[in-house]
C-alpha cells in the first residue's frame, strides 16, 4: 500500500514485461468513464 500512496493511487504491474494489473484511483476511473460518455453522447448527436 505504500507503493500505491506515493504514487497517488496508479500502479502498473508487469511480468517479464508484459502488463499484468493496471490500478487506478476510483475518482479518476469514474472521470474517464464521464468523459468517455461524453464522447459518445457528442458523436451522436453530430
Amino acid at each position: 500500500m505504500a507503493v500505491v500512496k506515493q504514487t497517488g493511487g496508479f500502479l502498473a504491474v508487469s511480468n517479464t514485461n508484459k502488463l499484468e494489473l493496471y490500478c487506478i484511483p476510483a475518482d479518476a476511473y469514474a472521470d474517464f468513464l464521464h468523459k468517455l460518455e461524453d464522447t459518445e453522447l457528442g458523436q451522436i448527436v453530430i
